[in-house]
């Protein structure tokens, strides 16, 4: 059996790192695979073909857990263990594995780069809720307060205003002044004064 060692360096903060090394949404984005982790002493994990338990961890600092490949020979088990520590503005991932079979070492190195690279690349992604934030601020305002308008009026009513009318129908017939009676009471006597004159 074999040890292997690794080291990466990540431009962001350990305990960030620490995270993802616990997030399933982190090992299904690189290995497009689900996956099952969580951070308590004795819990089963499972990550691709990859699975054990995990047995220590310090909270952004260390995680230690066993290590099992399906393609591996029955009752071979590897002890893997993860140390992260800050560094300027960035932080070092250390990466010791015990127990793994020789011909089998550089399958395991493959692997812990592409988690390495994997860290990069979903850090450099945008978040959803920043994208749909951005997507909702884009969309006129006008369309929002026509939509809604409309769902409101529906089809014009008896003593209500068609939405079809101009600007300055509307506010006319909102306005107190527009009382039926008023408007028609100076036509009214007007036509009375006219008939007199007839």
């Amino acid at each position: 059996m074999k040890v292997v060692t690794l080291s990466g360096t990540v431009a962001a903060p350990a305990k960030t790192v620490y995270a993802l090394f616990l997030n399933p949404e982190f090992y299904k984005a690189v290995t497009g695979k689900a996956a099952t982790i969580v951070a308590e002493v004795g819990s089963s994990y499972k990550i691709g073909t990859c699975s054990g338990k995990v047995i220590h961890f310090v909270k952004n600092s260390s995680l230690v857990r066993t290590m099992k490949v399906s393609t591996w020979d029955k009752g071979v088990e590897a002890v893997s263990l993860f140390k992260f520590a800050d560094k300027d503005e960035k932080s070092t991932i250390d990466v010791a594995i015990s127990g793994v079979p020789e011909a089998e070492v550089n399958a395991v190195k493959e692997s812990v780069n592409e988690i390495f690279k994997g860290i990069k690349d979903y850090l450099a992604k945008p978040s959803e809720p920043d994208s749909k934030a951005k997507k909702g601020k884009e969309k006129p305002v006008s369309t929002i307060v026509d939509s809604k308008d409309l769902k409101k009026r529906g089809r014009p009513k008896a003593g209500k205003v068609s939405t079809k009318k101009s600007a300055s129908d509307v506010a006319k017939a909102d306005s107190p002044v527009a009382d039926p009676a008023a408007v028609d009471a100076p036509v009214a006597k007007k036509r009375g004064r006219k008939a007199k004159a007839e």
